[in-house]
């Protein structure tokens, strides 16, 4: 486990160079449940044998943190898959952005909450539910910010979170919520 301002981190399978601090360190001594996790994924067709998971992160968040708009930049390449553990969130996706040409800069994002792209409202969003699985790539890797606010309390509300795309999925959240605590 890291400690960086606004999270808790464990990471397997690739991590940030110590001592440049600009870039990613290949690991290949997970931890046997990462790896059945990893299969678990390409057994069930969220990837495939040749986009197989190169990175397992654990991010722990308190309340009143979260993770600023970022896009995750060359580590995930192709695709991300997002299962959430513990508690329900809010996952914000930003309008288009263009990638910044240095790849490190994605990862800075994530503890810019004063960027332009940060005050924004999100283009639309999702809740995240205990147990659930979030897979997304292409545009919405390459070119869209997504990030969980360091509010106290996660809207509902259409005006702060755009539209919650995956209400009528939801089963832990009220249909008539208009916050996550």
């Amino acid at each position: 486990k890291r400690e960086l301002d606004r999270r808790v981190v464990q990471e397997y399978g690739g991590q940030m160079c110590a001592e440049c601090n600009a870039s990613f360190v290949a690991d290949v001594n997970q931890p046997p449940w990462t790896d059945e996790l990893c299969n678990a994924l390409v057994h069930d067709r969220v990837f495939t044998p040749t986009t197989f998971p190169n990175n397992v992160r654990i991010h722990e968040y308190a309340v009143g943190h979260g993770i600023a708009p970022h896009v995750d930049g060359p580590i995930y390449v192709p695709r991300v898959a997002i299962v959430s553990l513990q508690n329900s969130v809010v996952m914000g996706f930003y309008p288009h952005r263009k990638p910044y040409d240095d790849a490190m800069e994605h990862y800075n994002d994530t503890f810019r909450f004063d960027s332009d792209i940060a005050q924004q409202r999100p283009h639309f969003s999702l809740v995240l539910e205990p147990r659930s699985l979030l897979v997304f790539d292409a545009d919405a890797y390459y070119f869209h910010p997504h990030g969980i606010s360091d509010k106290p309390a996660d809207s509902l509300l259409e005006a702060d979170a755009g539209p919650i795309v995956n209400r009528h999925l939801l089963t832990q959240t009220p249909a008539d919520a208009t916050s996550i605590e």
